[in-house]
C-alpha cells in the first residue's frame, strides 16, 4: 500500500494505540485563520488537542503528552533512563531528520530545491536506517518516524533504504494505523490513498 499521510495522522494513531475515546472536530483550511482556531493555535495549523480545557500543538508534543497522560507502552516512564533515550530519539527524528526529509518531498512533489536537497536526505535517511533495525518495541518514536516514513515513499530513491520501507511497513501494520486510516475522519480528509 503506498499513501501519504500528514502529521495530524500522528496523534489519532497515538490515541487508537491508547485505546482512548476522544471526539474529533474537522476543520477545513479555511477555518486556520479564523480568530477562533488562532486562539487554539497561532500558528494556524493541525492538529490541535484540547484536553482539560487547555490547547496542546504539533504533533509530537501531542504525541508525548498522550504517553504521558495515558501511561502505557508506546512511551518509557516518564523521570527514567529508558525515556530520556526516547526522547532523545524523538528530538533528533523533528529536528534532524524531518526537516531534510519534508524538503526532499518538496523537491520530489513539487520541483523546488535541488541535488543539495536530496543529497542531504539522503544522509539522514542513511543514519535512521542504521538505527531502525534495533527497534524491539514499537514506542512512540517509531509512530513519529513511521509516519515520515509515508512521505513520497514510492519515488526510486528509497530502492536505496529497504530496512526503512520494511520498518515502515511493519509499523503500519499495527492494527491501530489502518483503523486511522480508514477513520470518517481520515478519509474525509488530505491523507490520499492510492
Amino acid at each position: 500500500m503506498e499513501f501519504e499521510t500528514s502529521r495530524w495522522v500522528r496523534p489519532l494513531w497515538m490515541l487508537r494505540e491508547l485505546g482512548v475515546d476522544f471526539d474529533t472536530v474537522e476543520v477545513d483550511r479555511g477555518q486556520l485563520d479564523s480568530p477562533e482556531f488562532r486562539a487554539l493555535n497561532p500558528m494556524g495549523k493541525v492538529p490541535v488537542l484540547v484536553d482539560q480545557g487547555v490547547a496542546i500543538c504539533e504533533s509530537a508534543a501531542i504525541v508525548l503528552y498522550l504517553g504521558d497522560r495515558f501511561p502505557s507502552p508506546p512511551l518509557p516512564a516518564p523521570g527514567t533512563p529508558e525515556r530520556g533515550v526516547h526522547d532523545a530519539r524523538v528530538m533528533h527524528i523533528v529536528t534532524e531528520f524531518e526537516p531534510p526529509l519534508w524538503l526532499w518531498h518538496r523537491a520530489v512533489k513539487h520541483g523546488e530545491g535541488g541535488p543539495e536537497v536530496i543529497a542531504l536526505a539522503k544522509r539522514k535517511l542513511a543514519v535512521a536506517a542504521g538505527q531502525v533495525e534495533s527497534s524491539e518495541t514499537f514506542q512512540a518514536a517509531d509512530l513519529l518516524l513511521s509516519t515520515l516514513l509515508t512521505w513520497s515513499v514510492g519515488q526510486p530513491m528509497w530502492a536505496d533504504f529497504p530496512e526503512l520501507v520494511r520498518y515502515r511497513d511493519r509499523n503500519i501494520a499495527r492494527p491501530a494505523f489502518p483503523q486511522c486510516l480508514f477513520d470518517r475522519e481520515l478519509r474525509d480528509s488530505p491523507t490520499r490513498a492510492r
